[in-house]
């Protein structure tokens, strides 16, 4: 992404308006936007701007970091703890434009906005490269006030961070994917090529494989050894040296035959079949699975030995990913198109294609499957953390999870209706998912609930798709498209237990006696308030309108008070007495005879 793109606008107190600009800049007019001088530049990507309950300025973004200002933005400072531990506390600008809803007759949008706030009483657009409008109410319009090249004023800049350089490479055919091993290694493949990092991404190094077929899935073995299944069907195994900068690959039929007819040279793959996923089936004991749209083996790190268990699948219904969370415990997803052959009303022929995904379990190793979930439309990934807890995803912005091994699934709230390609989780709490026009998912509450993030205007095109998500360790997540991948910090893991706080409420009661009387009643009145005020009593007549009020109470024991009072001078019929306490009302009738 440039660095003249811009995220977002908010207004200040004193009039002054605050831009964001990609990464983490914040930029400060006080000429309605006219000229700008640079006030901080961040080391995190910022995309918000609010106001928290002691009215300071804080500008936050997707990690737990956030700046703050106390003088409408002129200077900015790292928050403390104390601010983070209740972020969640944050007022959102009461000028800002989610608090308003946006007329009809902003649209169209001009070309290449991010985003639309209203700021200093007026409608403002952003975004790349150098955009800035206004807009123009008077003649309906919107008044372009810079586009690219931008620039702020000079000597106005700080010192910008170390940031990773991103990778770009040319646009292949085929989904990218991407993994890592550990927090310096990974790799992402694309077409035929495969980029390595030994650093972190700040250097990638590229290697093409022998095959003129495109990758169809990859898995790191370690850090300097890899599986590389074909979407012809064939296998390739990669090794390098201490750092796998250029790894070898060599198809594996022909270097694991070992001339005695035993090896993967004497069960080869299925021709033409492609390999969907590679993955670990029982890690403590080196056990590999290869999936096919139809076959699954069973692999040992050796690549010496290979079983395979032909999955009882249907007429027209093939393997898209298989999970195993432990030796005996695997997950199968399937898709299936189903397509039925009708007349309409009219007696034309016409089809109907529906495309459905079935979700298997298997409690024996991969031995025999048995379905758990059917008939759910366009499921595309799985992800399973452990073998209760697992996710899907697929199209419209379809999430489901399930907490009790498959049995039952439960579908998420995302706010998107874009196909999503991968899901991932961090830890426990946090998780992200991925897919078409630059949509990225956030999840800090063990998947219940997904928020959209601010996108990445590169990426933010109808025709750009998220294909892959990684993680290496907690701290930073890839996010991998056909032609780039991007990095970005992970949010600090929040405790998520929901659960119900009820005010307390506490029992009052009131008595009179004697009954009847005539004129002089004593009440009693009983409370388990704890620390409460002095009750009050009213007097009223049956058409509930007061008549007196008693106070100059007798306290007894806590909670317990008594008065007096003589009411000889009202008529003689039926009154009620009305006590109250924090809120609490109670009451009672009496007679006056005489």
């Amino acid at each position: 992404m440039g660095a003249e793109s811009f995220s977002a606008i908010a207004s200040a107190e004193d009039g002054a308006l605050l831009l964001l600009r990609y990464p983490g800049d914040i930029l400060r007019s006080t000429d309605t936007g006219r000229t700008w001088q640079e006030v901080y530049r961040g080391g995190f990507r910022v995309w918000g701007i609010g106001y928290s309950k002691s009215q300071a300025l804080v500008a936050y973004g997707d990690s737990s970091e956030a700046v703050i200002s106390v003088d409408s933005g002129r200077s900015w400072q790292a928050a403390n703890g104390e601010w983070r531990a209740a972020s969640c506390e944050w007022q959102a600008d009461g000028r800002d434009s989610t608090l308003y809803p946006k007329p009809y007759t902003l649209y169209p949008l001009p070309a290449g906005t991010n985003s639309v706030s209203f700021a200093d009483s007026e409608w403002w657009a952003v975004g790349e490269p150098g955009l800035i409008c206004v807009w123009d109410a008077a003649n309906r319009r919107w008044k372009e006030l810079h586009r690219a090249p931008f620039s702020v004023e000079p000597d106005s800049r700080t010192a910008p961070p170390p940031s990773p350089l991103p990778l770009r490479f040319a646009s292949q055919e085929g989904e990218s994917k991407i993994a890592f091993s550990s927090a310096a290694h990974g790799a992402i493949a694309v077409g035929n090529r495969i980029y390595f990092t030994n650093d972190s991404a700040v250097t990638w190094s590229e290697t093409s494989l022998p095959d003129t077929a495109s990758i169809s899935s990859f898995f790191l073995l370690s850090d300097t050894s890899s599986l590389v299944g074909m979407s012809d069907g064939l296998l390739y195994y990669g090794t390098a040296g201490a750092r796998m900068t250029y790894p070898v690959f060599v198809r594996c039929d022909s270097i694991l035959s070992d001339g005695q007819g035993a090896g993967w040279g004497t069960q080869p793959l299925q021709s033409l079949h492609p390999i969907f996923q590679i993955g670990w089936k029982d890690k403590l004991d080196g056990d590999l699975f290869v999936l096919t749209d139809s076959l699954m083996y069973s692999v040992g790190t050796d690549l010496r030995s290979a079983t395979n268990y032909p999955l009882a699948l249907r007429a027209g219904e093939r393997a898209l990913a298989a999970s195993f969370p432990d030796a005996y415990t695997g997950f199968l997803l399937t898709d299936s198109i189903r397509r039925f052959d009708t007349l309409t009303s009219d007696g034309r022929d016409t089809s109907f294609v529906f495309d459905t995904s079935f979700v298997y379990r298997s409690l024996d190793g991969g031995a025999t499957w048995n379905i758990v979930l059917s008939d759910i439309p366009g499921l595309t990934n799985m992800y399973f953390e452990n073998t209760k807890t697992g996710f899907l995803c697929g199209a419209n912005g379809l999430i489901m999870h399930t907490e009790d091994t498959g049995a039952h699934w439960a579908r998420a709230w995302t706010l998107t209706r874009q196909a999503m390609h991968d899901i991932r989780m961090v830890n426990e709490s946090t998780g992200y998912a991925v897919g078409d026009s630059g949509v990225v998912l956030l999840t800090q509450t063990s998947g219940r609930v997904w928020r959209l993030l601010p996108p990445e205007p590169l990426f933010s095109h109808p025709g750009t798709a998220y294909t892959g998500v990684a993680c290496s360790g907690e701290h930073t997540v890839y996010i991998v498209a056909n032609d780039r991948c991007y990095t970005a910090a992970i949010p600090q893991p929040i405790n998520f237990h929901p659960h119900w706080h009820w005010p307390e409420r506490h029992t009052l009661s009131i008595s009179e006696r004697p009954n009847p009387s005539s004129g002089s009643v004593e009440f009693d009145i009983r409370s388990t308030a704890k620390n409460s005020s002095e009750p009050g009593i009213r007097i009223c007549g049956l058409d509930g309108k007061t008549i007196s009020e008693l106070s100059n109470m007798e306290i007894g024991i806590p909670g317990a008070w008594s008065a007096k009072a003589d009411l000889s001078f009202l008529a003689p019929g039926a009154y009620t007495a009305i006590v109250t306490l924090d809120g609490v009302q109670a009451m009672c009738k009496f007679l006056i005879e005489r």
